[in-house]
């Protein structure tokens, strides 16, 4: 059960419900973190925006993201934000042997060398305290990253922090495309969704 109750879509106003079924229409269900945010509107309208200009001012490829966020929740222990970005990887076409390789990502001959900088840096900078170091930086301009990218890539582990840590606390159920997906290629990788399951 989520520790804070969201809100159902006819609870909230015009705005809200107009940004909520647009990103129904997009992924095929209600965000039950945005019905909580909703709560508050102005704090839901303004995380929107930012998960918007995080993903759509990026000249990182859309994949090498997603795989940033997806390393970050994995070090931050968000079930709910794994299965989420799991399951968007792969809709973009990422092969489910590579998303379910992530965590050896340094031995595996699936990601290449911009991607493994990529994820030096998230599994550095999701921990807390952070472990991101300059040879990190140092590394991923070595192999091509431009200044504007390193924000891309910090940006996008940042959001995650965020939502990592609202998803987490608030014990968000996760949604029933999301978690048939992550259970279902990741199950037997000692993934479960535990809180967020929605059904305590």
């Amino acid at each position: 059960m989520p520790n804070i109750t969201p809100l159902e879509l006819d609870e909230v106003g015009d705005d809200v419900r107009e940004h909520l079924e647009r990103l129904a229409e997009r992924t095929g269900y209600v965000s039950q973190a945005q019905l909580t945010l909703a709560h508050r509107p102005q704090v839901m309208h303004a995380v929107a925006a930012l998960q918007q200009a995080v993903g759509g001012s990026a000249t990182v490829p859309r994949s090498t993201m997603f795989l940033v966020a997806e390393m970050a929740s994995k070090v931050a222990g968000c079930r709910h934000c794994q299965s989420h970005v799991a399951k968007n990887l792969h809709q973009q076409g990422v092969d489910l042997d590579k998303i379910r390789a992530i965590w050896d990502y340094e031995n595996s001959d699936l990601f290449d060398e911009r991607e493994r900088a990529a994820l030096d840096l998230a599994a550095a900078a999701a921990q807390v305290p952070s472990m991101a170091t300059a040879e990190h930086f140092k590394r991923l301009r070595e192999v091509g990253y431009s200044e504007a990218e390193l924000v891309d890539i910090m940006a996008m582990i940042s959001l995650f922090g965020f939502m990592n840590r609202w998803n987490d606390g608030v014990a968000t159920r996760t949604e029933d495309a999301p978690a048939t997906f992550a259970l279902e290629h990741l199950g037997d990788l000692d993934f479960d969704l535990d809180k967020h399951r929605g059904d305590g």
